[in-house]
């Protein structure tokens, strides 16, 4: 691997540095991936709003919502806060990760379109 990566969108340069620069710069910490039963749907997201107020709504598809959060959240706190309202907000499964090299790339990308 290279120690620098460079991301380019339609030809032009949009960002350049080492993988750890990227993720810190242009990620959030963490995302949270939750799937949920189609009536809940309106309450996971106030919980997110409630539960984690720097959360950021990312993505939300057939019932399956992206959260970005950003850093200093303590990943045993999410997990359990996330398990504990497992049943009640009907989420059907869940994945906290942290942000990848390609979440990164596709949100340059989407910030480029939604500026194009």
């Amino acid at each position: 691997l290279a120690h620098r990566t460079a991301i380019m969108v339609d030809g032009g340069l949009q960002c350049l540095g080492t993988l750890s620069h990227l993720k810190s710069k242009f990620g959030g910490a963490y995302e949270i991936q939750a799937k949920v039963a189609g009536e809940k749907e309106d309450e996971l997201i106030a919980f997110f709003k409630e539960t984690f107020p720097q959360s950021l709504l990312i993505e939300q598809t057939n019932h399956r919502l992206t959260y970005q959060l950003p850093s200093g959240q303590q990943l045993s706190q999410m997990f359990s806060v996330i398990q504990n309202a497992r049943e009640p907000l009907g989420i059907i499964d869940y994945s906290i990760s942290e942000t990848s090299l390609e979440q990164v790339f596709i949100s340059i990308c989407r910030k480029y379109a939604a500026s194009s």
